[in-house]
């Protein structure tokens, strides 16, 4: 065979790899990976023409494709193709066999957060990787250096089903599974959405367990995107697809889950009353790989919820007879009864040697292992199935309508029989005490300092001006921005996720944090033991902050209503009078208890409204020029009590016509200066005596 271009697709990334001559591994540059080659790139076998060279190369590049795009039952048909065409060249190779395992087990490649290349299995297979047929071809035919490669691979699918296999336990169940693609690669993933929501609406009343997979295509895919689609796949009785539009509904990861469902073994004869087709492009699901499916419109809501209403009783009448069907065992568990563990033990030893178990012999595994003889001891003992690799072996092997049981019998160990260590415990509580020790202290001196401010202000302070008003503000916003920061922490300590809503996953949820926490980190989010006496005390002292300042707010309302034209501020147990309005000021000897004592500087310097003063009889000082070029005041009456004035308060009234003051302290020039007019009528002034 004559030269040939040599450009491979890395299984990882989709990136274009050139292969050089001789080469039998290569390496990406775009995710630093070595990529195992199939034999026809590698070789120079003379049965490899070009022609048949650039097909096999064709087929190879368009099955990575297929695999990367989700694709793999497209994959796996082309690498069987593969083989066949290997096989009529007479040549055997390891390379299509390798290709298949990974279709098998929906093997991508995903960027972390580490923006590192990571595996993940979209297919969760009950047998082990290294029993797998294509596993044991595969690592027949190749040579070493590549085994070196494939084992790394192969221990990758290995780890990751080992823990998919542990999660999927705690995987829910649901009577019916709304497949919904929110995703922005839905271009009516909004009419799609809305649809879903009316039949979960229409079938609310119907206590059926319903599931919208709103957000499953947002994240990418990960873990948590393999167990919803093995949810969807082995624990939903019924999976309605929701797609306007069919192109959308024939679009590669959305059709790996649908169609996963629809070529489920246990449901072909059932599939009619299991899945349906929700699609307004009725004329074109023709094209689809399915059959004797129902289908719908999207506006038929109310047809698609009866069907399902109906349908819900077929399947579970099919449930039962699963379940009356077992494989029976009669021997073994007699054997059990007799409490004869380790002979039923090396009887079912013996068999998977050279057999498998089926998924009731694995349960009689996970019985001896536990030394349980009968169901009353089963409901007795203290065990967390999902530590077991006896159930979980039963489990991936039973059905679907025995999962569902053995979920329910995972939820109730967790929910019943949760192991408790008394000594944890106590020492959980023993830290959330002083935690809560140390939350009341926090909360008491926050309250303190609010009830401290407010004391100052009712004796400081008043809304009545800007400066001290902003005082306030500033003074009781620490103390509140301090006691809404407390109370958000107290009342989110030990708080559940959102996701979370029943007791049992609370129970499950729990257990898992004693697990993996030490009692230290535990305390924050175990449940308060302290919580209902936290929660009381929050409220107690909002309570006691809030009266305080509200208590304060309303009574200087009150006074600033009393003496609306006034403007002042307190200083201590005195109040002086910073300006005011109308035509007419009246100043009290008291505001608020205090005494008047004082007029401000220019309090009411060059106000043109003012026509009468009146001041009562306690204050004491006028403060330079007060009422100066007040242009239209007429009256004034001072009391007896002034004795301190600065530089001519009424200096520049020159409309003055009544001007009263009797007392004895104050010189008239002191208060209207030298120029005051003498033509000044009805002026009552009694000059201080020498």
């Amino acid at each position: 065979m004559e030269t040939q271009t040599k450009t491979f697709i890395c299984q990882k990334c989709g990136s274009v790899v050139v292969i050089s001559e001789n080469q039998h591994l290569a390496s990406c540059s775009s995710c630093n990976s070595l990529i195992p080659l199939p034999y026809f790139m590698t070789s120079a076998d003379p049965k490899i023409n070009s022609e048949t060279f650039h097909n096999m190369l064709n087929r190879v590049n368009k099955a990575s494709e297929y695999n990367i795009d989700g694709q793999f039952h497209r994959a796996f048909n082309l690498y069987d193709k593969l083989i066949k065409n290997y096989y009529n060249l007479q040549i055997e190779d390891y390379y299509p066999y390798f290709g298949k395992l990974l279709s098998q087990y929906g093997v991508m490649y995903v960027l972390n957060d580490k923006l590192e290349y990571e595996l993940v299995c979209l297919n969760v297979l009950s047998e082990s990787v290294t029993e797998n047929e294509n596993y044991l071809k595969m690592m027949e035919l190749a040579d070493a250096n590549t085994k070196e490669v494939l084992h790394q691979i192969v221990n990758g699918i290995d780890h990751f089903q080992k823990t998919f296999q542990k999660e999927i336990i705690e995987v829910n169940h649901f009577d019916i599974t709304l497949l919904v693609d929110t995703s922005n690669e839905n271009p009516d993933k909004e009419h799609d959405l809305q649809t879903a929501l009316n039949i979960q609406k229409m079938l609310s009343e119907k206590q059926v367990r319903i599931q919208i997979t709103d957000g499953l295509f947002d994240n990418g895919i990960n873990l948590d995107f393999s167990k919803a689609i093995y949810e969807i796949n082995n624990l939903s009785s019924h999976l309605v697809v929701i797609s306007k539009s069919f192109d959308h509904l024939n679009n590669s990861l959305f059709r790996h889950i649908w169609m996963n469902y629809y070529s489920c073994a246990e449901l072909k004869q059932t599939m009619h009353d299991r899945m349906f087709i929700v699609c307004d492009e009725q004329e074109r699901l023709s094209e689809l790989p399915v059959t004797n499916l129902r289908s719908y419109k999207l506006d038929e809501i109310e047809r698609i919820s009866v069907d399902l209403s109906r349908s819900a009783k077929i399947i579970r009448k099919d449930n039962e007879k699963v379940l009356s069907s077992a494989p029976s065992h009669d021997d073994l568990f007699l054997m059990l009864k007799d409490k004869k563990f380790d002979e039923v033990k090396e009887i079912l030893n013996k068999k998977l040697e050279s057999e498998k178990l089926d998924y009731v012999e694995w349960w009689i595994l996970y019985l001896v292992k536990h030394n349980i003889s009968n169901e009353v001891e089963l409901k007795n003992r203290i065990i967390n199935p999902m530590e077991s690799y006896y159930f979980r072996r039963c489990f991936l092997f039973a059905p679907r309508a025995v999962k569902y049981k053995l979920y329910d019998y995972y939820y109730n160990a967790i929910n019943e029989n949760l192991v408790v260590d008394e000594n944890y415990e106590n020492e959980i509580k023993m830290i959330q005490k002083s935690h809560f020790r140390v939350e009341t202290i926090k909360l008491i001196l926050i309250t303190a300092y609010i009830v401290l401010v407010t004391i100052a202000c009712f004796w400081t302070l008043t809304f009545s001006s800007i400066s001290s008003a902003l005082v306030i503000l500033v003074l009781n916003g620490i103390g509140y921005a301090l006691l809404i920061k407390k109370v958000f922490n107290i009342l989110n300590f030990a708080k559940l996720p959102n996701t979370i809503q029943t007791d049992i996953e609370k129970k499950q949820y729990y257990q898992q944090l004693r697990k993996a926490l030490e009692p230290k980190q535990a305390a924050m989010f175990l449940p308060n033991y302290f919580k209902e006496i936290n929660f009381r005390k929050v409220i107690v002292v909002c309570a006691i902050c809030l009266l305080s300042t509200l208590s304060f707010v309303v009574k200087d309302t009150i006074v600033k209503i009393q003496n609306n034209n006034l403007n002042y501020y307190y200083m201590f147990g005195e109040v002086i009078i910073t300006g005011g309005h109308g035509k007419e000021i009246y100043i009290p000897s008291t505001i608020d208890g205090r005494e008047v004592t004082t007029i401000s500087a220019r309090a009411f310097y060059g106000s043109s409204k003012l026509e009468k003063v009146v001041i009562a009889e306690g204050v004491t000082e006028i403060e330079s020029k007060a009422f100066g070029n007040c242009s239209n005041l007429e009256y004034v009456k001072l009391p007896t009590t002034i004795n301190r004035v600065r530089n001519t308060p009424f200096e520049g009234c020159n409309d003055l016509k009544y001007f009263i003051y009797n007392g004895s302290m104050v010189t008239r020039t002191k208060l209207l200066g030298n120029n005051y007019k003498q033509e000044m009528v009805n002026i009552t002034f009694t000059e201080p005596t020498e």
